[in-house]
């Protein structure tokens, strides 16, 4: 079929105004255009399992870039337990499947099933020599009582909440040892490891911040007493491996110490009034500041040097997070153990019945490289399912590890970006 000079000069012109409004459009040079094309899973395993959706589950790599998977399955209670650690080598080739099947010491219970994981957390460490796992579980007994309602309550039942670690050798995927850690309840109780391959445990009250270290058997090895606290204790903070406590509070990131506190970013004192976001990586930590008042798709990093010293970073966030009538904002969410890469994830709010009802959504990934700071990939997360996600970085590429609803693993293969010019 042909067309009349007069419609095709018209088609041509059109054609025209399309290609220019692109151009128009296109991202100016210099800046961090992200990559247009999502990337898409380099393996996929399934792991036939009956996890329990309920339970938290969790993926993690050691300094090898081995994948570890922990889950619980939801069939019939097991002597020797339902919960599964699964190591995973050779992912690329020809992926080498090692499990251990153990229990904790307690886990939670409920005389209502469908309440029995509410409110309970489970969380997996894991030394950075790769030697041991430690799984803190975290959770209530909950259990009929008699007799009159208590004030106020909405079922008539008792609580007891009860805290329990396992130690777990992961040359030999064997339990070393278990522990019962429940104690006096604390305004803040959190786990890291330290380098020494140490379960470390801060805990504050109205009067004292205290560091405790135990061994791989679980033994208590030390206490220190970091002193009085001042002034609302935070809800997030984090041990380095020289006992110091950084701490997200008000005023932004604060270092604390036996000998006083140290402000290592500040919201005012740095010119950053936004909010501000707190990221620990093996006993270091990252940070981010967003200022409100600045352009919406940029946001700072702040990453330590060899000294410790954390330096600012501001880095370009596109495309836009979410809808443009929501609250959305792309957030620090990861990072591979040595730093190299981080993954900012899109969080944003849908807000019903005059914000009656709000459910908050995860969209994309974005990771970049920090010798560069450019984006090297853009990665979709499910919409309906939830997922843990783990970054190991090694060579000249990062691996991206991603777990749906305990089931099945995505991996993702991110070559590293080209050098600065």
């Amino acid at each position: 079929m042909q067309l009349a000079p007069s419609k095709c000069r018209a088609l041509t012109f059109a054609v025209l105004l399309i290609c220019k409004a692109a151009v128009g459009q296109s991202a100016p040079s210099g800046t961090n255009a992200i990559p247009p094309i999502l990337a898409t899973p380099t393996r996929v395993i399934e792991l036939n399992s009956h996890a329990e959706w309920r339970a938290r589950y969790q993926v993690e790599f050691d300094s090898q870039g081995r994948v570890i998977v922990l889950y619980r399955d939801n069939l019939k209670q097991s002597p020797t337990g339902n919960w599964h650690l699964i190591r995973f080598a050779d992912i690329w080739v020809n992926p080498k499947r090692d499990e251990l099947v153990f229990a904790p010491i307690e886990e939670p219970t409920d005389p209502d099933k469908s309440r029995i994981w509410e409110g309970s957390s489970v969380n997996m460490q894991i030394t950075p020599d790769s030697s041991t796992a430690y799984v803190i579980f975290r959770g209530e007994a909950v259990t009929s009582r008699t007799g009159p309602r208590k004030r106020g309550g909405v079922r008539n039942v008792d609580f007891r909440p009860f805290t329990n670690a396992v130690s777990v050798d992961l040359s030999t995927l064997t339990i070393v040892a278990k522990r019962d850690l429940t104690g006096e309840p604390h305004q803040l109780d959190r786990f890291s490891v330290d380098e020494k391959g140490r379960l470390v445990r801060l805990q504050t009250n109205e009067r004292s911040w205290n560091v405790h270290t135990l061994s791989p058997g679980l033994n208590l090895d030390a206490t220190t007493e970091m002193g009085l606290s001042t002034g609302p204790i935070p809800s997030k903070c984090q041990v380095e491996v020289d006992t110091s406590i950084n701490c997200r509070e008000a005023e932004g990131l604060v270092r604390r110490t036996s000998s006083g506190t140290q402000t290592l970013i500040g919201r005012q004192g740095s010119g950053i009034p936004g909010w501000f976001n707190l990221l620990s990586i093996r006993n270091s930590v990252i940070g981010q500041s967003t200022d409100e008042t600045a352009p919406s798709d940029r946001t700072t990093l702040f990453l330590p040097d060899k000294t410790g010293t954390l330096l600012p970073t501001s880095i370009e966030t596109r495309p836009a997070c979410g809808r443009p009538a929501n609250k959305q904002s792309w957030r620090l969410a990861f990072a591979s153990p040595d730093r190299h890469t981080v993954a900012l994830r899109c969080d944003w709010e849908d807000q019903y019945f005059d914000y009656m009802i709000q459910i908050v959504r995860q969209d994309d990934l974005l990771l970049y490289d920090t010798s560069t700071w450019k984006p090297i990939s853009r990665i979709s997360l499910s919409k309906r399912k939830r997922t843990s996600v783990a970054i190991w970085h090694g060579g000249s590429e990062s691996v991206v590890a991603m777990l749906e609803e305990g089931e099945t693993l995505r991996l993702y293969r991110i070559p590293d970006s080209l050098p600065a010019q």
